[in-house]
């Protein structure tokens, strides 16, 4: 509790604790709730809580993970009110001409070629200023569809929308502004129990089609399995494995596993099913916490009503098939509480890639390029999986390895700025008491704190041509990978190209608002 104070003291935490004891199906339990998030529950069990949901108006999020795949579901019940369905600044724009279809039952809106009217279809606006058509300026929202124009033989789009007709009389002269209206949405949720079975599934995955039809019948397969033996499948267990995939056949529309292929490439996946990742963790945690926003503030468009994602493209491309062929930790290890390794705190790390891959990632050097919102992050999660960490040292435990013992990465983090107070509500690694220190330092110093067994060097410097004697020739060389957490342009182009001169892979992600990229 006073660790989640720290991070915003304006938050009011409430002191229950919600534990066996709490009962989240009686009523009396959800009084005063406006939204369950139910982390990791066993079918059954989020069945159960979702149908209290259901009954009490409380709107409900399911999610958890399972190694390498990670799930939610909402249910914010039957009439949910949508007030801004994307959170953007309402766009405006000039009209510079309006021309009836070819149908004849629609009116043409020509907008500024200089710059795109960035609606889409489906959204609604009003016009002022029209000259000609002086019946679109009476403010009555009409809703767009986008038209795409041909400009030197490409079809473009942005440059011109839809209208109806709507009877309006004359024809356009000159003139008019447009403004889009945010429009109330009502979005019908079904319920966990129908949701389940007749799924309304988000596509996220372009180049792997039909990915979340799979992942679906895969969740079911792995509470199914859960269900009949109380326990996740044994990592590294190519018997359980195939029992859970024989389940997932049989929640499986016909069509979705005609290719046995598409089976079996779920195979890794299922072997690491009982492990957790922190990256995973974060991922769909942030993603969870969207929802609660959304769902208490009507604001922007909420997932509906299955997000399934995995990422079995990290797992090698030949992974071992069993125990016998890898070291993996039992499931008595990643259930128990006490440090039986040095490094037991991997273990759910483990159960997905092998103690193998665990060493490896403690002898990466790695270069993390800025320690803000997006540094903060990925210096966290690098500690949190092991990057350059000395495993002799257990991570976490009090005593001091000796020197030299295990082979040891360095994280390097570099960052010329210091904290200021607006920081705060996103680099969650610093306080108010860190108002004025260097990012990088206090940064380290939180990640320290987290895994004891980090080896980071901090600077405050930044990457440039005039700093080339601190990261010389010999600095990029031994780096395994760098990451960019910038803000500016001119920066990203210059860690781009040192990173091409000395053939080293570069991590390159951005965030604007509610938007991100990232660019392996």
């Amino acid at each position: 509790r006073a660790a989640l104070g720290e991070l915003n003291a304006h938050v009011a935490l409430d002191d229950r604790v919600l534990g066996p004891g709490h009962d989240l199906t009686d009523p009396d339990g959800l009084a005063g709730v406006s939204i369950v998030v139910l982390i990791d529950a066993p079918r059954d069990r989020a069945a159960k809580v979702a149908a209290a949901c259901r009954a009490s108006s409380v709107a409900l999020c399911v999610a958890g993970t399972f190694g390498l795949f990670a799930y939610l579901f909402n249910d914010f019940g039957p009439s949910f009110q949508v007030v801004d369905p994307d959170g953007e600044a309402a766009r405006s724009g000039i009209v510079v001409d309006i021309k009836p279809s070819e149908d004849g039952q629609r009116l043409v809106v020509y907008t500024a070629d200089d710059a795109r009217h960035g609606l889409q279809t489906g959204d609604w606006v009003r016009f002022s200023g029209v000259r000609g058509l002086d019946g679109l300026n009476d403010a009555t929202p009409r809703q767009v569809e986008s038209v795409p124009l041909q400009v030197e033989g490409k079809q473009v789009e942005g440059l011109a929308f839809s209208i109806p007709l709507d009877g309006v009389p004359g024809s356009y002269s000159e003139g008019g502004h447009f403004e889009q209206v945010k429009m109330p949405l009502t979005v019908a949720f079904q319920d966990f129990k129908v949701g389940l079975a007749a799924p309304d599934l988000i596509a996220n995955e372009a180049l792997d089609p039909g990915r979340e039809q799979r992942l679906h019948a895969l969740l079911q397969g792995i509470w199914e399995f859960e269900a009949q033996h109380n326990r996740l499948p044994s990592p590294g267990s190519s018997v359980d494995a195939s029992a859970v995939l024989e389940l997932t056949r049989g929640f499986a529309e016909a069509h979705v596993f005609e290719d046995h292929a598409a089976l079996e490439r779920l195979k890794g996946l299922v072997l690491g099913a009982a492990g957790q990742l922190n990256p995973m963790a974060a991922y769909m945690g942030g993603v969870a916490a969207q929802e609660v926003l959304k769902a208490c503030s009507g604001k922007f468009t909420p997932i509906h009503q299955w997000l399934h994602f995995a990422a079995p493209e990290a797992l090698p491309a030949s992974m071992p098939s069993d125990a016998a062929d890898m070291e993996w930790p039992s499931l008595d290890q990643l259930g128990g509480h006490s440090l039986w390794r040095p490094d037991a705190r991997y273990a759910g790390q483990a159960a997905v890639f092998g103690w193998d891959f665990q060493r490896k990632l403690a002898s990466l050097s790695v270069f993390a390029v800025g320690a803000g919102a997006l540094g903060c992050e990925t210096v966290k999660n690098l500690a949190m999986v092991g990057v350059a960490c000395n495993s002799a040292k257990g991570g976490g435990q009090s005593q001091e390895a000796e020197p030299g013992a295990g082979s040891c990465g360095t994280l390097t983090v570099t960052d010329m700025d210091a904290i200021e107070l607006s920081n705060l509500n996103r680099q969650f690694l610093f306080r108010p008491r860190h108002v004025g220190s260097m990012k990088s330092v206090v940064a380290a110093e939180a990640a320290r704190e987290m895994n004891s067994a980090l080896n980071a060097v901090v600077h405050q410097t930044k990457v440039a041509p005039d700093t080339e004697s601190l990261f010389d020739d010999a600095f990029w060389s031994k780096q395994d990978i760098v990451i960019n957490c910038l803000d500016n342009v001119p920066a990203r182009k210059y860690v781009d190209s040192k990173c091409l001169f000395f053939g080293k892979p570069l991590l390159e992600s951005g965030t604007l608002g509610t938007k991100a990229n990232t660019l392996p």
